[in-house]
């Protein structure tokens, strides 16, 4: 059985902007690239865990080190794939270098 056909216009603008995002996450996820709200989230985590490595009383006035956050990112894009695997359900398999694009890009540095 097929879904009914949304009947107003903007019904029909919201379904089709629907289906072109689900195949860009698509496209994405074949590429072994991470979506901007995974990687928006690794990021932070990342930061998170950085900034927590600092002494106590000392962590917001500790410099950061962005390499450690960019690792810490990536590490946390490997860790909610192996995570959806061992609970057997279907996971995007970032690439290293789709990851590291996307990770530039959305910091908005030279890849």
């Amino acid at each position: 059985m097929s879904a009914s056909r949304p009947t107003s216009a903007a019904a029909r603008e919201r379904e089709a902007n629907r289906v072109a995002q689900a195949e860009t996450r698509a496209r994405r996820a074949q590429a072994g690239r991470p979506d901007p709200a995974v990687l928006d989230r690794a990021i932070a985590d990342a930061l998170a865990q950085v900034i927590a490595r600092a002494p106590q009383g000392y962590r917001l006035a500790t410099p950061l080190d962005a390499e450690a956050i960019l690792w810490a990112a990536a590490e946390a894009l490997r860790d909610r794939t192996e995570r959806a695997i061992a609970a057997g359900k279907p996971t995007v398999v970032y690439r290293r270098e789709a990851v590291a694009a996307a990770l530039a890009a959305r910091l908005g540095l030279d890849p």
